[in-house]
C-alpha cells in the first residue's frame, strides 16, 4: 500500500489553477463558457502515510493544510479528480469565510477587461497592412 501511495503522490502537480466562482444575484455560479478568473494553487506534499498524504496548499494570502486519503479502490484518475475538486473547495471556502466576495467579482471584471483590449488590439482595421484586392474569392468546383 505504501507503494501505492508513494506512486500517487509523484502523480501529484506542483501546481494547479482555480476557477473562482462569480457571484451573481446572491448565488454562485462557476462559469462554464466565457472569461473567468483563476487563481494558481502551489500543492506541496509534506508526510506520506500508509493510505493517506498530508497535503498543504498555498494560494494568494492562505496556506491550508489537509489529509487525503488515497483509496486502492480507485485509479490515479478518479484520485486527481476528487483532489482536485478538494481543492477548490477548500480555496473558495477561504474566500467566502474571510468576506472576499467583492475583490473576486473585481477581479472577474479585470480578467473580462483584459480579455477584450487583447482582442482588439488583434482586430485589423481598415488601417491595416493587408491588401483586400488581392483576395480572390474561393468557387466551387463541380465534378
Amino acid at each position: 500500500m505504501e507503494t501505492y501511495v508513494a506512486f500517487m503522490c509523484t502523480l501529484i502537480p506542483d501546481t494547479t489553477k482555480v476557477q473562482l466562482y462569480r457571484k451573481q444575484g446572491g448565488t454562485y455560479w462557476d462559469v462554464k463558457l466565457g472569461i473567468a478568473a483563476f487563481d494558481t494553487v502551489e500543492i506541496n506534499i509534506l508526510e506520506k502515510h500508509t493510505r493517506s498524504a498530508l497535503i498543504s496548499i498555498k494560494f494568494d494570502t492562505y496556506t491550508k493544510e489537509f489529509i487525503f486519503y488515497l483509496s486502492r479502490q480507485k485509479g490515479p484518475e478518479p484520485l486527481l479528480n476528487e483532489l482536485r475538486n478538494k481543492i477548490k473547495t477548500i480555496v473558495w471556502k477561504s474566500y467566502q469565510e474571510d468576506d472576499r466576495d467583492v475583490e473576486v467579482s473585481e477581479r472577474h471584471g479585470a480578467y473580462t477587461r483584459d480579455f477584450f483590449i487583447k482582442l482588439k488590439s488583434r482586430i485589423p482595421n481598415e488601417d491595416s497592412t493587408i491588401n483586400r484586392t488581392n483576395i480572390r474569392p474561393i468557387t466551387p468546383t463541380s465534378n
